[in-house]
């Protein structure tokens, strides 16, 4: 989805914290979306990261369900935004 958003505004990125860091100019300085997208999207950068490279990491079921229904609901939010701006079908 932040792809997509990128790709809206002609940019593209080559790494995770670059798609990351244009959603937050782009988006998130601008106004299109709250700061706290951006603070939703880096923590699950983190967290995927942790998993990644952290064999001991363990996270609690709760936890990721709530993370899962924000990234949810982002996507949703985004999608709108996209729909909204001719970018996507609805």
């Amino acid at each position: 989805m932040l792809r997509a958003l990128g790709f809206a505004r002609g940019i593209e990125a080559r790494t995770h914290a670059g798609v990351i860091h244009i959603f937050n100019t782009e988006f998130v300085r601008s106004g299109v979306f709250p700061s706290s997208h951006n603070r939703l999207l880096s923590g699950l950068q983190r967290s995927r990261e942790l998993a990644d490279y952290d064999a001991a990491v363990v996270f609690a079921e709760a936890d990721a369900r709530a993370e899962l229904a924000n990234a949810r609901s982002f996507a949703t939010t985004a999608r709108g935004w996209l729909v909204s701006e001719g970018w996507a079908a609805s």
